[in-house]
């Protein structure tokens, strides 16, 4: 059953789309079409042929119960001009500013879905439960991180009790539940050879890294988020950083934001949530420029030592890049003491 609407108010709202839409270009026929579509006219001729007719029961729209069609009204209209749901509400709010001004926000959104969250995803967030009001079909990696989490850090997620993946889009009532990451987590969680790329601020973690043999890129120098963003995607590195805004680059399958601030224990949290405990390689990697280190002959390094440990020493190392020389001295016993305790 079409809405009834006075050739005034179709004339008035004829031209109010005209000036506002920012679409495409639109004629006046085409507008007065759309809009005669929009209240359940196939077309202008059948509005103008029913305005004609006698006795033709019509819905109304009254200030009142305009409330009752907004969401309907939208959703049609979107679907006609073959714009999103935003978009749309804009619209109608300018078509209908009267009824809507003192009743309904332009703010308001037409759906809700509720979260739940779970495990390490609570340290992103102030509270379990969320109510997530949206419009259109977002996906819900957009809405897990409008929320405050990091994609990164999301191990699971259950949409309606099933598995679903970042990509599903929301829907009306959808009870999303989100679970931090975990060895056994079902989404991106680690590449299958581990590497990472730490941001500026994690200099001696970088180091303890490679002291325990694992490839971590770092430089001093800051160069941007969308940078770090880039080269951990394209060379599918573990991303590690206590900036969350960082983590949250779409970008980026891989990453961690690093919960404790005392480097040893960054480098604990790391080697427990990626399981490395198995996997140290002490004297393998350089931890001045995160290069390879291999064997040396005694002879060929001699004027790079002090001449003390040249003498005592007969094992040593040195670094494919930088040429940087080790040996395994009270700081590979302190080292060695260390990883020792991690591991337990």
């Amino acid at each position: 059953m079409p809405f009834y609407l006075s050739p005034q108010t179709l004339k008035k709202q004829t031209k109010i789309l005209v000036k506002n839409w920012k679409h495409s270009s639109i004629t006046t026929a085409k507008s007065r079409t759309l809009l005669c579509q929009l209240y359940g006219y196939g077309n202008s001729h059948e509005y103008q042929k029913f305005q004609k007719e006698k006795g033709l029961n019509f819905s109304t729209i009254n200030k009142a119960s305009f409330s009752l069609y907004y969401k309907t009204f939208i959703q049609k209209l979107s679907a006609l001009a073959d714009i999103n749901e935003t978009q749309a509400q804009k619209i109608i709010h300018l078509l209908w500013s009267d009824y809507l001004k003192d009743n309904l926000d332009i703010s308001t959104k037409l759906y809700t879905a509720s979260f739940y969250f779970y495990g390490a995803c609570l340290d992103f967030v102030d509270a379990e439960v969320f109510k997530y009001d949206f419009n259109d079909n977002p996906s819900v990696k957009d809405a897990i991180e409008a929320i405050g989490v990091p994609h990164v850090e999301v191990g699971h997620i259950l949409v309606n009790g099933q598995a679903k993946g970042f990509d599903r889009r929301l829907k009306e009532n959808d009870k999303v539940e989100v679970y931090g990451q975990s060895i056994s987590s079902t989404l991106p969680f680690k590449p299958q050879k581990i590497s990472f790329l730490l941001d500026v601020h994690l200099g001696t973690l970088a180091r303890y890294l490679r002291m325990a043999g694992f490839d971590a890129l770092y430089e001093s120098k800051d160069y941007g988020d969308a940078f770090l963003a880039e080269v951990a995607s394209s060379d599918e590195h573990i991303m590690l950083s206590r900036d969350i805004g960082l983590l949250k680059r779409g970008k980026l399958d891989y990453g961690h934001w690093v919960r404790h601030t005392d480097p040893k224990e960054q480098f604990k949290e790391i080697v427990k949530l990626y399981g490395l405990e198995e996997s140290f390689k002490p004297m393998s990697r350089c931890i001045s420029c995160n290069e390879a280190i291999n064997a040396v002959e005694k002879t060929a390094i001699e004027s790079l030592v002090p001449s003390k440990v040249y003498a005592w020493k007969e094992d040593f190392f040195q670094c494919s890049s930088c040429a940087k020389v080790y040996w395994e001295g009270s700081h590979y016993e302190n080292m060695m003491m260390f990883l020792d305790e991690v591991s337990l």
